[in-house]
């Protein structure tokens, strides 16, 4: 699983301690593990009415090959939306600390993007 390569040490601490080391990059997120063990984002949106997936979101690692196939994905699905969009749609599952960065990259790559934004000469 993607979230046990990455993070693995903040994984074994909520374990053990229900709480990640203070060093963490995750510690503003609030993290817990859920039922089936995945690392979702705890915090202030618990009191909420949202569903139970757009409160607390599934953290992934913004560096990792899976999540760049899910941004891919989800930009395909949107029919090739802009970076606001494709962002909105991808916060209400998951969680990326550098999701921006991610986002523009991928829609800078996408070929049917650069071709419809190209300028007449």
């Amino acid at each position: 699983m993607v979230q046990q390569v990455s993070y693995s040490q903040d994984i074994k601490e909520l374990v053990k301690k229900q709480e990640v080391a203070a060093s963490s990059t995750l510690k503003t997120l609030h993290p817990f593990l859920d039922k089936e063990g995945l690392l979702r984002v705890g915090g202030i949106l618990q009191q909420s009415i949202l569903s139970y997936q757009t409160r607390h979101q599934i953290i992934l690692p913004a560096d990792h090959h899976f999540t760049k196939l899910i941004v891919s994905a989800e930009h395909l699905i949107l029919l090739h939306a802009g970076p606001q969009l494709l962002i909105a749609s991808l916060r209400e599952k998951f969680w990326s600390t550098l999701i921006r960065n991610l986002v523009r990259t991928t829609i800078h790559q996408c070929l049917t993007c650069y071709k419809l934004k190209a300028q007449a000469t």
